[in-house]
């Protein structure tokens, strides 16, 4: 899997990786493509396509991933999308909704905060 800069692949793929999620929580399609809007979106893609949604806005990070695509992270790539918000501010937080999300970023270093999980900087 590597970062792309196919914006509107990453919302496409990004709202059908969460689209029960967020139903579940009254989120519509035209909603979510609206908070999408107010963050820089990355693509995640996988063998030429796009299977994911990496989100930034400052120092709060998202992601979601098709399942088919799921579990095939690299240190690589996770490092290319960690580094430059950590250098930046220092933190990441998050919001894990799903038990699989929190084990995840649970394993990759995130540390829960009240409702967030948060990941820091080295001091």
């Amino acid at each position: 899997m590597k970062l792309g800069n196919d914006t509107a692949g990453a919302m496409r793929a990004g709202w059908q990786a969460i689209r029960d999620e967020a139903q579940a929580f009254c989120v519509t399609e035209q909603e979510f493509m609206l908070w999408c809007a107010t963050w820089n979106i990355r693509s995640l893609e996988q063998d030429g396509e796009t299977v994911g949604i990496w989100a930034t806005n400052g120092a709060r990070c998202h992601v979601a991933i098709m399942p088919r695509a799921r579990g095939r992270w690299s240190l690589r790539l996770l490092r290319e999308m960690v580094l430059p918000v950590l250098l930046e501010h220092g933190r990441m937080e998050t919001i894990a909704t799903s038990e699989a999300g929190r084990d995840f970023v649970e394993r990759i270093g995130f540390k829960r905060e009240q409702a967030t999980h948060v990941l820091r900087a080295a001091p």
